[in-house]
């Protein structure tokens, strides 16, 4: 039996300076935050198929924007996606978990959040309160000064990682990320298991071409005829597959041409991607869709900066709201994920690591054969929220 895993992990390592001197959502889910992540994604890995969990990246950051203020706070609001202040960005987002973990009846999941702070380094209490009340964050202390406690920490980080996954996700922090200056770090652990609704008959998947520009693969597909979410256009064919309970979706964006794929990023935006929920019908669809894995592994902080987050990196950081001074900024936001998409479900696992350091320096039959490049994305249908979006390029 498949299990679709979506553990996902970011922790921030928070470092001293050594020269240290009411709102609605904006809008429906993560999906803006999420696009433009991926766009960037696309830039930094042109020609490969990847794997994201925006869910993960923006609830880790999510806790460092609790202590952002002025215009690091405001930068983070923008580029994430944030409400305009943390108190109600932090009471926002402690909805959509509830609610996420309202619409998991039918499937396990599991997000976890926990920070390990540098041992008799001052806090904030009104920064812990908020990140225990709204994040169900405890703080561990740990000693990151040397170097044989920083080794102990990372086996320690790892082992809790590890543990909220069930075992999925090993050796995210290495104890060479982590240096004396390390003060705090934040984690989120994000675990989902589903089945598909209508499982694929292991034996009908047959081996077929998927074709990538020139290059031609031979890659087991999966087939069967189903009742489903059905959505096209000039640009695209989508189908949405419904887990257990029907309220998390795998949703497959399927270029028209085989060579359409670079259009459709170019077109995709958040308008676009709820213009394709909103209009799905349901339809008799023979699925033919290739089985895939695929792991990725990604330093987030240049393609940060690229969408707009400069001042969280730079020695002008204000991460005040952490420790009453402006010590900390953000160094580096390590994320890694995979996926793999079989007969029975969907198994997938993601880890992201922001690392702060000291500032120094109708009844008819359509036909859907995802057999050349496709977007596809993991959603809860209720909350469009995005916890793993990418694409395949048949390798």
């Amino acid at each position: 039996m498949v299990r679709k895993i979506l553990p996902s992990l970011l922790f921030a390592l928070l470092c001293q300076n050594i020269n240290a001197q009411s709102e609605e959502m904006k809008n429906t889910g993560n999906a803006p935050f999420a696009i433009d992540l991926y766009m960037q994604s696309v830039k930094l890995q042109p020609g490969k198929s990847f794997c994201l969990s925006p869910f993960s990246i923006s609830q880790s950051l999510a806790m460092a924007y609790t202590g952002a203020r002025n215009q690091t706070q405001q930068e983070m609001e923008r580029v994430l996606n944030f409400a305009v202040n943390y108190q109600l960005n932090n009471s926002q987002l402690y909805s959509l978990n509830q609610q996420l973990i309202k619409n998991t009846d039918s499937v396990d999941f599991i997000s976890a959040n926990t920070l390990w702070g540098q041992k008799k380094y001052t806090f904030l209490p009104d920064f812990l309160e908020q990140i225990e009340t709204h994040y169900q964050a405890p703080i561990e202390k740990v000693d990151f000064k040397k170097k044989s406690e920083r080794n102990m920490a990372a086996k320690t980080i790892n082992n809790w990682v590890a543990d909220q996954t069930k075992n999925q996700i090993h050796d995210l922090v290495s104890a060479e990320a982590l240096t004396q200056n390390t003060r705090l770090i934040l984690v989120n652990a994000l675990y989902f298991y589903g089945l598909w609704v209508d499982a694929f008959n292991p034996e009908h998947t047959l081996n077929d071409t998927f074709k990538n520009d020139e290059k031609e693969t031979t890659l087991p597909f999966m087939r069967r005829l189903q009742m489903t979410d059905y959505y096209s256009d000039d640009l695209i064919q989508a189908v949405a597959l419904p887990y257990k309970g029907e309220k998390q979706k795998l949703i497959i964006l399927l270029p028209t041409d085989a060579d359409g794929l670079e259009r459709l990023e170019n077109t995709l935006d958040n308008n676009y991607l709820n213009s394709i929920l909103s209009d799905t019908r349901k339809i008799r669809v023979a699925l033919s869709i290739p089985r895939f894995e695929i792991e990725s592994t990604l330093e987030l902080s240049e393609l940060l900066k690229q969408m707009g987050l400069h001042q969280a990196f730079s020695n002008q950081a204000d991460f005040s709201g952490i420790t009453g001074n402006k010590e900390l900024r953000i160094d580096k936001v390590f994320h890694g994920a995979k996926i793999k998409v079989n007969e029975t479900g969907t198994k997938a696992a993601a880890g992201t690591a922001t690392v702060m350091v000291r500032k120094s320096a109708q009844i008819m039959e359509i036909s859907f054969h995802a057999n050349h490049p496709f977007i596809y994305y993991v959603i809860d249908s209720e909350s469009r929220t995005i916890l793993f979006m990418g694409r395949f390029m048949g390798s």
